[in-house]
């Protein structure tokens, strides 16, 4: 065999070798075009101060966005907020979404029907959901203070806009029904993967429906139920639209989150510099709840890999 011919071999046997490296370039430059690009302009903005409506002031200055993060009483109010809103809107979301999928599984009539009704608020914007919830939490014609006052819950409207905790109320109500059907479907869907023979052996063993549940549909259902849950909590925390259309952020701060924070911060008052802080420190908290969770997941044998 020739010198030329083997050269020609080796030649083709590096380009194979480097073939599928070079078919990831256009995902590479894509991904860091829109994902690696805005981050690091992000970080770099943390350290300067950038408020386009004192431009004479533009500068480096270091870590004094996070010093004045320390001490900025706003943004405590809004983490706490956050927290405290996405604690309670996952739990009832896994909740009520956990059991319309047990309903869907054991319905044998209009299961399609039903089905599509769950999914219906999934397919609604965040705003729609923002414009319908004022709507029904209104203080003048809407339909909870109508329902409350025939049924004689209360003998007068209340302003649910106007109050601090009757407005964490609607943020959260609209905030669980807009989630439901993620965990619905989702939950649905492990569901139907579960053997049948399983229930049936259990059954002729005499197990009741609520040692099958936590025996058998639990169990199956546990690494579905982090994922979900983890899942929904970013993106819960992260909401803007939501809170931003329904009560953005009032009255007096009550219902503020850190995303809705970091908007008016960057849209509304242009501090870019400081918006940016903001926004690390968000994407900070949510790496390190998805780190301890994950690693909570790995000690129930889940996310082994």
């Amino acid at each position: 065999m020739s010198t030329t011919v083997i050269a020609t071999k080796k030649k083709k046997l590096k380009l194979k070798h480097f073939e599928p490296y070079i078919l990831l370039i256009p995902a590479v430059i894509l991904i860091a075009t829109l994902i690696l690009f805005p981050i690091g302009r992000t970080f770099a903005y943390s350290f300067q101060e950038l408020n386009l409506l004192r431009p004479n002031r533009y500068g480096f200055v270091g870590f004094d966005n996070f010093r004045a993060l320390a001490d900025d009483v706003i943004f405590h109010t809004a983490l706490q907020n956050s927290i405290f809103i996405t604690v309670i809107v996952v739990f009832f979301q896994f909740l009520i979404g956990l059991t319309m999928a047990l309903l869907m599984k054991n319905m044998k009539r209009c299961r399609g029907f039903y089905r599509a009704m769950v999914f219906a608020p999934w397919a609604v914007s965040g705003i729609l959901v923002a414009v319908l919830w004022r709507m029904i939490f209104s203080g003048t014609t809407g339909v909870a203070n109508d329902l409350m006052l025939r049924s004689g819950l209360i003998e007068t409207a209340i302003p649910w806009g106007a109050n601090g905790q009757t407005a964490m109320i609607m943020v959260i109500v609209a905030s669980v029904w807009r989630g439901i059907p993620f965990f619905a479907i989702t939950i649905m869907a492990t569901l139907t993967t579960i053997p049948e023979e399983l229930y049936e052996s259990a059954r002729i063993d005499g197990g009741g429906a609520i040692r099958l549940f936590f025996s058998i549909t639990m169990p199956f259902l546990r690494e579905t139920i982090v994922l979900t849950t983890m899942l929904r909590f970013i993106w819960t925390f992260n909401d803007v639209d939501l809170v931003f259309a329904l009560t953005a952020g009032g009255p007096n701060n009550a219902t503020l989150t850190l995303p809705v924070y970091v908007t008016r911060t960057a849209v509304e008052h242009l501090n870019f510099g400081y918006g940016s802080t903001l926004a690390i420190a968000l994407a900070g908290v949510l790496l390190v709840f998805s780190i301890i969770y994950l690693q909570l997941g790995r000690t129930n044998d889940d996310f082994s890999a």
